[in-house]
């Protein structure tokens, strides 16, 4: 019996010594508090927060803009035509509405510009677009369709040419606020078959342009 009291007695002094130097080493030390019964104290870790909880996608409502800029080149097929990727400056403006955290709606206004000495093209396209968040993750693929132009002018004389045409892409918003999101992006505009025209007047039929289009936009919801 007496062995057994002097047993316990070394086990509560032992325990109260590791107890006293964890205090002790903590004040010094960075490391982890012991329970009483000297286990480990377990802490929840940020980094343990679900993925769901890091990308909530609730700032997606009601009404939103967005604005971008960046590169675009522009490539014009027909019989005619020598096909080469005409490099220029190229943006959009967007605005719409929000169908679910996960869906928006809204037209878009994209640009491109091309200035030379002997000739300034552009084209521009009117599009009604959808942007679909495939997860809960702030990446969007988009899709939809609209009136696509193309105009290269030398001041006197002007190449047209108007058609229909979907709009591809997808962007990938970074959320500096709760209501601002800074967006790159990258999109594909393509008018398969349209009317090649020289001051007004037809010249060929079966014209087709592709507008590859890249660079960073600001998206406010």
């Amino acid at each position: 019996m007496q062995h057994s009291r002097s047993h316990r007695a070394a086990i509560a002094v032992r325990r109260s010594a590791i107890i006293s130097a964890t205090v002790l080493l903590g004040s010094l030390l960075p490391i982890q508090p012991l329970h009483p019964d000297g286990a480990v104290a377990q802490e929840a870790s940020p980094s343990s927060a679900s993925p769901s909880e890091s990308l909530d996608p609730s700032h997606r409502q009601g009404l939103w803009l967005g604005a971008g800029l960046g590169a675009g080149f522009d490539r014009v097929f027909c019989e005619i035509c020598d096909g080469s990727v005409q490099a220029g400056w190229s943006g959009y403006l967007r605005l719409g509405g929000t169908v679910s955290p996960r869906l928006l709606i809204g037209g878009e206004l994209t640009g491109w510009l091309r200035g030379r000495e002997e000739a300034t093209q552009s084209m521009g396209a009117v599009s009604f677009v959808a942007y679909w968040y495939p997860a809960d993750t702030n990446l969007y693929l988009k899709g939809g369709g609209g009136v696509i132009g193309f105009r290269s002018a030398d001041g006197e004389d002007a190449v047209t040419s108007t058609t229909f045409g979907p709009t591809l892409g997808l962007g990938y918003e970074q959320l500096v606020s709760p209501k601002v999101s800074i967006v790159p992006f990258f999109n594909v505009l393509v008018a398969p078959s349209g009317a090649l025209r020289f001051n007004g007047d037809e010249v060929i039929n079966g014209v087709g342009f592709v507008l590859w289009q890249g660079g960073v936009g600001v998206t406010i919801h």
